[in-house]
């Protein structure tokens, strides 16, 4: 019976399915999801080079380009277009994400925690994001739900 309850667990905490790609390690490289490798309920959130597993609300899948979970019939909205910087350091350009409505928004510089979330100061149906850098992204909440700032998550 105790064998039967540890393969259970372990089969909910995702342990043999690997990430689809690798989380940076560098600071600035932005990578923020990766894709479970077998199930669609489930990603992965970048926490200084180190993938945490996360698993969607039931029904949801989770959706890539807009880092959201959404119904799995959805079809993908666009994410805010980020605006580009250029460094002059080494001849490199990085592109920022764009803060979108969220740009009155102060994030904390949190290294090593879990992203902070915000109440979108214009929109219910978005989110303002802030990452582990201080840096702020505006987010979409899937057709049909709003933002809870209680259970940080898009809901009916």
């Amino acid at each position: 019976m105790k064998a039967v309850a540890v393969l259970f667990l372990l089969g909910i905490i995702g342990i043999g399915a690997d990430p689809v790609g690798v989380c940076p390690s560098v600071h600035s490289t932005y990578v923020d999801f990766l894709l479970h490798s077998t199930d669609p309920t489930k990603f992965y959130y970048c926490v200084w080079g180190t993938p945490v597993l996360f698993t969607c609300p039931a029904g949801l899948h989770f959706n890539i380009t807009l880092g959201v979970c959404d119904w799995p019939a959805a079809p993908p909205v666009p994410p805010t277009p980020p605006t580009t910087t250029e460094t002059t350091t080494t001849d490199t350009t990085t592109i920022a994400p764009s803060p979108g409505g969220c740009a009155s928004v102060t994030c904390p510089f949190t290294p090593g925690t879990f992203p902070v979330f915000h109440v979108h100061p214009t929109n219910p149906n978005r989110y303002c994001k802030c990452d582990n850098f201080g840096i702020v992204h505006d987010m979409p909440c899937p057709a049909g739900l709003v933002f809870n700032p209680i259970l940080n998550v898009c809901d009916w």
